[in-house]
């Protein structure tokens, strides 16, 4: 497998591996904000998309270890980064002013405000995005056998 693709898909097994364990660990809290409403999903609280959200990461980080091809890998990062996408556009998009509550108690437990723990993880979500269509487009655009996609070259 291609080094860069390979490094890609290592780090996002560890990055939503270590997003889903601190959201975990936030659900298992009891801040004030996990009994509000999702801004999205009023319905919803805070601890019910939390939850959900721990539950498709895992599925995420189990499908790129266990899916053989690298594509299809790619495929599945792609999606969920599109569905982060959607959600974050949907707060964006509704006026919403407060920062995404994406990383639960993170900002409590670093000391870091909560609008510095929304660009981080706006920023993860940027990686996961762009780094899952760009490596996309490459094994489309560059043919089986090429030296650009083998890692012995």
């Amino acid at each position: 497998m291609n080094p860069l693709r390979l490094f890609f898909l290592k780090s996002v097994v560890l990055v939503l591996a270590a997003t889903a364990l601190v959201k975990f660990l936030t659900v298992l809290g009891e801040q004030k904000m996990l009994a509000l409403a999702d801004p999205l999903f009023p319905a919803l609280t805070n601890r019910h998309v939390l939850s959900v959200a721990v539950v498709l990461e895992l599925v995420v980080v189990a499908a790129v270890i266990k899916i053989k091809l690298p594509e299809h890998k790619l495929l599945v990062v792609a999606w969920f980064a599109s569905l982060l996408f959607m959600y974050r556009w949907g707060i964006w998009s509704s006026g919403i002013a407060k920062p995404c509550p994406c990383m639960g108690s993170l900002g409590d437990w670093t000391g870091f405000t909560s609008e510095t723990i929304d660009k981080v993880s706006l920023s993860l979500l940027i990686y996961l995005f762009f780094g899952s269509m760009g490596l996309l487009f490459h094994s489309i655009v560059t043919p089986r056998g090429s030296s650009l996609t083998n890692a012995s070259a």
